[in-house]
């Protein structure tokens, strides 16, 4: 790996690293090779996928997070032989790309810490600013993180899902009439009225309960990023593998003196 650091001023600089194609053939063929291991791919045992179809379905994806891990790894090696002392999240501008048998190159600026000369500190004034915090903003930290701790369990007797409950569900997703591999998923889980999630999930999982089949119809604008599902409708199989309540810990001194 080579890397090169440039100043654009004391407290910015532009790191340029380039990262041989042997290293990036070789964390190909690692990703291919256990992507092949778990693809679920109809006509073939799972584990028996031929590499090429395995190449062609998930290609794209494989290539995309190999290049990110690339940009993580490299950078932080390149962080650390040039001794930079970050003070922010770099800034990668252009996500890079992989190409077959050439060199993969990136480029990202980063906050570094100046260099500060001897600062006479007998000399400076500090001043001590009150901060008042109220109670309500107390207990708004301590359900914060109850909510960090929550924990789920099946619910006893078993009911329809709502509001707030995990659920693990298996789905398949065709376009167009045509299987999507890729689009699938042997267990994932989600939560319902959860902010991001999709309103036909929301809308077509509440009140269902572990055995239930749902199908879900979602049309993606033609602005999308994934080509294969711009102005397409995808429809989604989908069973619903379990359902699981919320418990929030108990408040008390012992969790309290824990978090």
């Amino acid at each position: 790996m080579k890397s090169q650091v440039s100043e654009i001023s004391p407290v910015l600089v532009e790191v340029k690293v380039e990262v041989p194609w042997e290293t990036v053939k070789e964390d190909l063929d690692k990703t291919f090779l256990l992507v092949g291991r778990e693809a679920r791919v109809k006509g073939f045992r799972p584990g028996k996928v031929p590499p090429a179809i395995v190449r062609k379905l998930f290609g794209p994806r494989v290539n995309a997070d190999v290049a990110a891990n690339l940009v993580s790894r490299s950078l932080i090696k390149a962080v650390e032989e040039h001794s930079l002392q970050l003070c922010g999240e770099p800034d990668y501008g252009d996500l890079a790309e992989i190409t077959a048998g050439q060199p993969f190159s990136f480029a990202a600026k980063l906050e570094v810490r100046p260099t500060i000369d001897k600062v006479e500190f007998d000399k400076l004034e500090v001043y001590k600013e009150e901060v008042a915090v109220t109670d309500a903003e107390v207990d708004e930290e301590v359900e914060r993180r109850r909510k960090w701790a929550i924990e789920y369990s099946a619910p006893e007797p078993m009911r329809p899902a709502k509001n707030d409950d995990r659920l693990g569900v298996s789905y398949s997703v065709t376009v167009d009439g045509e299987e999507e591999p890729a689009f699938s998923n042997e267990d994932n889980e989600i939560v319902l009225g959860a902010e991001g999630l999709l309103k036909e999930f929301q809308e077509g999982l509440l009140g269902k309960q572990p055995g239930d089949d749902v199908t879900l119809e979602i049309a993606y604008p033609e602005e999308h990023t994934n080509e294969k599902l711009r102005g397409k409708t995808a429809v989604f199989s989908v069973k619903v593998l379990r359902v699981e309540e919320p418990h929030l810990p108990e408040l008390n001194d012992e969790w309290a003196k824990e978090h």
